[in-house]
């Protein structure tokens, strides 16, 4: 094991956390474009 490396279950519950709130916030951000009607150059609806 490297010296610097972590032994724990923190490196996968970040990473995972991360995963989550990343797919969150491109949800929120898909429902604000559609609540406005903006559309992105390419994205087709």
């Amino acid at each position: 094991m490297h010296a610097y490396s972590i032994d724990t279950n923190e490196r996968k519950n970040i990473l995972l956390v991360l995963a989550v709130i990343s797919i969150v916030f491109s949800w929120v951000f898909y429902k604000i474009l559609g609540y406005y009607q903006l559309s992105l150059p390419w994205c087709d609806r």
